[in-house]
C-alpha cells in the first residue's frame, strides 16, 4: 500500500504494528490491503509521530 513506512509483526499477539503517511493512505486502505491475503484486519488504537525535522 502507498504511503506505509515501515510494519512489524508480533507472531504471540497476532499483531502488525504499521507506521503510515496519512497523506497517502488510511486505516480503511490498509485494511482493504490485509483482505487481499484473506486475513481480517481489526484497528486497534492510533498514535501520531511527531513530525521530524
Amino acid at each position: 500500500e502507498k504511503g506505509v513506512k515501515e510494519f512489524s509483526t508480533d507472531l504471540k499477539t497476532k499483531t502488525v504494528s504499521i507506521t503510515y503517511d496519512a497523506d497517502k493512505t488510511n486505516v480503511e486502505k490498509l485494511k482493504a490491503g490485509f483482505k487481499k491475503f484473506n486475513y481480517e484486519a481489526e484497528f486497534v488504537k492510533e498514535a501520531k509521530q511527531a513530525e521530524k525535522k
